[in-house]
């Protein structure tokens, strides 16, 4: 069987300072987590003006991120940026 390429999913963890309402995702982000070479498709979990509380568990993923690629390495790094990119994703109202 030949291997034709390499997928991935990635849970969104809501890291947020503190919990509250959903205001909005941050536009530059969710553009850069979308223009992710190995980028497949996303859902959000979580609507603005509902409300948002931190990743404790598999019932509190901010969302998920499906990954493929042709290649491993970029499929890698890709989710270390999702990493990254999830800490200033969720914008919560004040």
């Amino acid at each position: 069987m030949t291997r034709l390429g390499y997928g991935r999913l990635s849970f969104l963890i809501v890291q947020v300072p503190r919990e509250g309402i959903l205001q909005e995702l941050d536009a530059a982000l969710f553009e850069e987590l979308q223009q992710l070479p190995s980028f497949h498709f996303v859902e959000i979990f979580v609507k603005p003006g509902k409300p948002l509380k931190r990743t404790i568990d598999c019932y509190t993923f901010g969302g998920v991120v499906r990954l493929m690629h042709a290649e491993e390495a970029q499929l890698e790094a890709d989710y270390e940026r999702i990493r990254v990119i999830e800490k200033g994703l969720f914008i919560v109202a004040e």
